[in-house]
């Protein structure tokens, strides 16, 4: 059960990374522009 509950929390963890990184470049090329 822990290495359900901790596969699911990295991938959460990566795709909110993920996520994060791609507003945050998303808003620094609105930004540049």
């Amino acid at each position: 059960v822990f290495d359900e509950v901790s596969c699911t929390v990295m991938e959460l963890l990566t795709n909110g990374i993920f996520i994060f990184a791609v507003a945050t470049s998303e808003s620094c090329d609105v930004l540049s522009s």
